[in-house]
Order: C-alpha cells, then structure tokens, then sequence
C-alpha cells in the first residue's frame, strides 16, 4: 500500500527528506538504503494498473503514428529498450512543469510547455521497468511503480533495472534531488 494514499505527486516527494549520504564513502550502499528504506512502497504496481495511476496522477496518453513527426521519431529510436516497447507522451500540463524543466536541452529561456517540447514515458516488458526521456521522471517513475518485498531482501550491488532496495533507493535519491533542486530554482525566481 502507498505510504502517502492521496497525495500528490509533489506533497509525496516534499514529506520525503533527501538524504545526507556521501555516495563516495565508505559503505554508502547500506547508508542510503537505510537512509530511505522508511519511505519505500510496497508492492509493486503490475504494469496495467502502473499505467493507470501514470494517467490519473500524470497525465499521458499513448503515442499514436501521427505523433511521430522525424524529431520524435529520433529520440524514441535512441530511447527505446526493445522492439516491443510501447510509448506515452506526458501531458503539458502545470502539475507536470517540474519534469518538463528538468529535461535534458532546456534552458531558462525555453518555454517546457510549448506543443514542440515533448516527454516520453517507456515501457519494455522484457525487463518490466517503465522508463523516461526525462531524468527526473524516469527516477520517479521507477519510485511511485513501487518494489517487491522480497526484493528488499536481496543482497546486490546493481541500481538498474531496479529490482532491489540499492536500486530503489538509488532512483529514489535521484528523484529527491532533483525535485529539490526544481523547489530551489522556483524560490529563487520568486525573489
């Protein structure tokens, strides 16, 4: 079950404290798995209702061929896992900004929310991880997908695919830093 039924997004991630781990030290694998196994959720979505919660929470809706003008068509090649992936395109909508801007190729001065920007959400069913062309989301996505208990148990050093509590807190400190470093950005403007 979700440790935060009903919250959004952001107040999701905002209840959650990035934590102050030195990732060169020492013993950081155990430190950070730690540090965040409070606020791991369990269990993992089934791809189907994965899909669902993207729609309510997000807001996507599936890549059809006449979205695929040369510039779209491009990236999903570079991006794509596999031949039977299947693709959305994440809304351009307000709530979604934060990942729009954290996008790798904009700028101060580019406006995210412009019909010619675009994100898109992956899924490869081989590995059975959803994935993003957006750093931030891709982190994200792979936290709110949730993981198996069992899979906490496991003892590895691999982050990716995520199937176990490194890998998971791994992307999740991702998504913590850079929704804090989008928090920042935004107070800073406001002064």
């Amino acid at each position: 079950m979700d440790g935060f039924p009903g919250n959004t997004i952001v107040a999701h991630l905002r209840a959650i404290p990035v934590p102050r781990v030195e990732d060169t030290g020492p013993g950081w694998n155990e430190a950070i798995v730690a540090a965040l196994r409070p606020y791991f959720i369990l269990p993992k979505k089934d791809p189907s209702a994965f899909v669902e919660w993207m729609r309510e929470h997000l807001g996507i809706r599936e890549l059809t061929r006449e979205d695929l003008f040369p510039a779209l068509y491009n990236s999903l090649n570079r991006m794509r896992k596999g031949m039977s992936d299947r693709f959305w395109l994440l809304d351009r909508e307000e709530k979604n900004r934060m990942f729009f801007e954290n996008c790798w190729g904009t700028g101060p001065d580019e406006d995210v929310l412009d019909p010619d920007f675009y994100v898109l959400i992956g899924y490869h069913p081989e590995w059975d991880i959803f994935y993003s062309s957006c750093s931030f989301l891709n982190n994200a996505l792979i936290y709110f997908r949730g993981l198996d208990p069992a899979d906490l148990q496991r003892e590895s050093t691999e982050v990716y695919p995520p199937t176990t509590a490194l890998g998971y807190a791994a992307h999740l400190e991702s998504a913590l830093y850079s929704f804090s470093a989008s928090r920042a950005d935004k107070t800073s403007q406001n002064d």
